[in-house]
This record gives C-alpha cells, structure tokens and sequence, in this order.
C-alpha cells in the first residue's frame, strides 16, 4: 500500500474543529490514481515551527492538548521555538533581536512571561523584517508539555 502524506494548517485555537471541517470539505478528494483520499483521524507526526512563540501560555497549553489528541499512539511531536534567553539579545547588528523593555531596562526573565515582545530579524539579503514574540520561560515549556502527557493538567507527571 502506497503512503500519503496530509498537511493541515489552521488557527491553533480551533485546532480539531478546523481538522474536522477539513476532513468533511475533503471526504470526496480523489487523487491522480483515481483513489478516493480521506483525511485520517489520527496522524503519526505533528510539526509546529515558531508558533508557540506568538501564544500565551495558556494557549500553548490548550494547543498542545489538541494536538496530542490528533497523534496517533506512540506518535511524534515536532516543534521549534526562540530560546527563552533571547529576551536578552538587543545588538542593534543581531541578526535576531527583541527590543529591550520600557525605559532602556531589560524585559525580567520570569516577569516578562506572557508579555508580547517586538523586535527584528534579518533576511539575507539584509531587510530587517519586524518580528513579535510572546515570551515564556524554559520551565513554561517543560510544564505545558507534562501537563498534556500528563493527562490530569497539574503538571506533576503522575496522571492524577
């Protein structure tokens, strides 16, 4: 049997809807073999570059479950994001930077969580493109991905 590969994009806050009204827009897609496609009910990878850093923390962890509900048993989940001590690259001639906090002062590690941070980055070319990034620590991370394996949502790993 043959593989297929289905890729879906769509807003991370109606993540499963959005996979479902997808699957019913394509339940009668047909390939260039002339066999019927159906969007299947669980996938064996999910990939999310840089999109955690545009969510709150609560979203990150409400996108998160949803995508673990869309994997497949012993499925794999990919995903990128900023290192969280990016909050302090301010080099004007970074290729990355984030600017620095009100006043000239530096954004607070952990008081900066959830707080929308504007910057640059640098195509190749040379164009500065503006950028924004929700900042979050290491630890918001580590925690939002035990809370969904975890099952219960208190982080703790012990599923109850």
């Amino acid at each position: 049997e043959s593989s297929h590969h289905y890729y879906y994009c769509a807003s991370s806050c109606d993540l499963l809807e959005g996979l479902e009204r997808e699957r019913n827009n394509k339940g009668n897609d047909y390939g260039n073999d002339n066999k019927k496609r159906k969007i299947p009910k669980f996938f064996d990878v999910a990939m999310a570059v840089f999109l955690f850093n545009y969510l709150t923390t609560d979203e990150m962890r409400t996108t998160m479950k949803q995508i673990y509900a869309a994997l497949k048993p012993g499925g794999i989940f990919v995903f990128s994001v900023p290192h969280p001590s990016m909050i302090y690259c301010h080099d004007k001639e970074a290729i990355f930077r984030l600017e620095e906090g009100p006043n000239g002062k530096e954004h607070g590690y952990f008081s900066a969580v959830d707080q929308k941070l504007l910057g640059h980055i640098s195509t190749v070319d040379g164009t500065k493109l503006n950028i924004m990034s929700v900042h979050k620590t290491l630890n918001d991370y580590i925690h939002a991905i035990r809370d969904v394996c975890d099952g219960d949502g208190d982080g703790d790993g012990d599923g109850d």
